[in-house]
């Protein structure tokens, strides 16, 4: 496991002619390469591979994760002496302290007689890391009695045990599991599922459940056909049920009974005051609306402090199709409208209003601030800039990304084209300081299939910036060398919110783990640091460029350096080739101290060319 860091700073700064115009933004993010194809693999004898075994195309590594301390899991392929189609993957986490095996597929599957057969190919919720460095573990068994069943495992007391798996007596009823799935995991080790049983007495009115082990023993908090708090019904079927770092649960249900019907047939229930309580439920009163809620439209997810956001259609006589959909919070009782239909649009312009708002779950974080994506219509509305993300502060609105708005890092006229890669439900991350990351694809000025997709991460002060973009080179070494890689693809992110026990690659220090697949069929697990703990914001600042009468060109730029820091300048001309550096001189510019000028070595021909600074640094973050 490697834990070095290179800091890379990059103002993009573009000279037309005699002209010059800065990009929006500057990059502040350090480095790391925490795991890379040939790397050795703990507790297998092989090494990395980024393909599967077989294959030949690079899927790299997936399901990656990260606790607040940085530490990560993932799930990736290995190769080398042994290794065969039943044994070419596993799971592995370095939460102890040191890179070690979870799980390698064709290993025993303990509590089972069965053996491990995992998940490939980013598969969502296969493995996650809590705050504490534990690993929970969804995976398939096969053998000769397990029915080739899925089960839930976790390692929190030390080695890896089994929570539930297809065949096991379901607490809280006298029936057997038949499925599990959409296991969530909190910093105590708390796990909590849905379930699917079968059995003398299941029928499919009764036949699902939730079962949670926060109490130390698995129990069942909710099921099918059993009463629903706070109503007269049952409840008739179940959402993901979410848990916060304080073991209480928030789930979205259906209900099923004789006063159910379309306008009251879906609800919010949490146990977070100690027993199971009704939180909103559709046909109460939506405050200062003057309808009630209709459909709870997406999943509710809650925060640490109780709090809880969530989607709802809205139902009464002055409500139609173009004001049905909303976003609020609940806190202690007290429900609070965030974004409606109909309603201006924060950021966009006079004349634009929110559009759909139901399709995406809202996040909400321990901040209280609630993180939402939706549509727009309106003046000078189509479908280049009819979307975008937000985030409400205490009744302040901000505008976070937008489809069309340019995008940071990626050249002039280069724009978001779509929040939603390759047609994904969800690709959002929140953490508990506010800041973002998701993914997007890219339109504008040479962009193709090859450098379309992109991630993007806010920093502290909500200035975007971006990561990585596919079809760009990527220094893979994080050490004080050079080794660019084109980048192929980028692996999922997942989604998020922080308190809600869904696996994260973002945690609230502001580090991002990713990973990415490359065109010479390497693969690596990254993580951007962007906290910036021993960097002031904008301690480094482009302040001027210069062409001069030869066509050299004079960088002049403003840093708080440590002694004997040195500088890299590089030049593109088109941003989709690779960065040029001159090895005679500028690999190692010399610092000026606050304030540092450098003229470049050579002449340029007039046109675009595109420069960037980069401070060579070991300072640790």
């Amino acid at each position: 496991m490697r834990h070095h860091s290179k800091f890379t700073f990059t103002p993009l700064l573009t000279i037309v002619g005699l002209l010059l115009s800065g990009a929006s933004g500057k990059s502040q993010i350090a480095y790391e390469t925490r795991v890379f194809t040939g790397d050795p693999a703990p507790g297998t004898g092989a090494v990395f591979s980024a393909t599967i075994f077989g294959g030949n195309f690079p899927l790299g590594f997936s399901d990656v994760s990260i606790n607040a301390a940085g530490q990560i899991t993932f799930q990736g392929f290995v190769t080398g002496d042994g290794v065969d189609g039943a044994n070419y993957e596993g799971v592995w986490s370095d939460g102890g302290g040191t890179l070690r095996l979870v799980a390698r597929r064709g290993d025993a599957a303990p509590g089972s007689d069965g053996i491990f057969a995992l998940e490939c190919c980013n598969a969502l919720f296969v493995a996650g890391i809590n705050e504490s460095g534990s690993t929970f573990l969804r995976s398939t068994i096969s053998g000769a009695s397990s029915s080739n069943g899925r089960g839930i495992w976790t390692n929190r007391t030390g080695a890896l045990s089994l929570l539930a798996k297809v065949g096991d007596a379901a607490p809280g009823t006298s029936a057997s599991f038949a499925q599990v799935f959409d296991p969530v995991f909190n910093r105590n080790g708390d796990v909590s599922f849905i379930g699917r049983i079968g059995g003398a007495g299941v029928d499919p009115s009764n036949e699902q459940g939730i079962w949670s082990d926060k109490s130390g023993n698995l129990s069942l908090l909710a099921r099918t056909g059993s009463p629903a708090p706070g109503t007269d019904a049952v409840f008739g079927g179940f959402f993901a049920a979410l848990l916060n770092n304080n073991g209480q649960s928030v789930f979205t249900a259906t209900l099923t009974g004789p006063t159910v019907d379309v306008t009251n047939h879906t609800g919010i229930w949490s146990d977070r005051d100690g027993s199971l309580a009704l939180i909103v439920r559709a046909g109460q009163h939506a405050p200062g609306t003057g309808a009630a809620f209709g459909r709870i439209a997406a999943v509710g997810h809650l925060n640490g402090l109780s709090q809880i956001a969530f989607a709802v259609d809205l139902k009464g006589e002055d409500v139609d199709d173009r004001s049905i959909e909303s976003v609020w919070t609940e806190a202690g009782g007290t429900l609070r409208l965030i974004a409606r239909m109909g309603n201006p649009a924060p950021g966009t312009g006079p004349g634009v209003e929110f559009d759909d708002l139901n399709s995406l779950p809202p996040f909400i974080n321990n901040a209280g601030q609630t993180f939402f994506r939706g549509r727009l219509r309106g003046t000078g509305i189509d479908d280049t800039n009819d979307e975008g993300m937000w985030i409400d502060t205490g009744g302040s609105t901000a505008l976070v990304a937008r489809r069309g708005q340019q995008a940071p890092g990626v050249g002039t006229g280069v724009v978001f084209a779509d929040l939603a890669p390759d047609g994904s439900d969800d690709r959002r991350l929140f953490n508990n300081a506010g800041q973002v990351a998701f993914e997007a694809e890219l339109g504008g000025a040479g962009v193709d299939p090859s450098n379309r997709k992109a991630i993007f991460i806010s920093d502290r002060d909500a200035r975007l910036m971006l990561v990585a973009r596919e079809g760009t080179p990527f220094d893979v070494d994080d050490s004080s060398g050079e080794d660019f890689r084109t980048i192929l693809r980028i692996g999922q992110l997942g989604f998020s919110g922080s308190e809600d026990g869904i696996p994260s690659g973002l945690n609230d220090a502001g580090q991002l783990a990713f990973e990415l697949s490359f065109t010479d069929g390497s693969s690596g697990v990254f993580v951007a640091n962007t906290a910036g703990a021993s960097v002031a914001p904008g301690s480094l600042a482009v302040t001027s460029i210069v062409r001069n009468p030869n066509n050299t060109v004079t960088l002049s730029w403003k840093s708080d350096p440590d002694a004997g820091t040195t500088y890299t300048v590089r030049y593109t001309p088109d941003l989709q080739g690779g960065w040029s550096t001159w090895t005679s001189d500028s690999t190692s510019v010399p610092t000026g101290g606050a304030a540092t000028t450098y003229t470049t070595a050579r002449a340029f021909p007039e046109g675009t060319m595109f420069f960037t600074v980069e401070e060579n640094s070991s300072r640790q973050l």
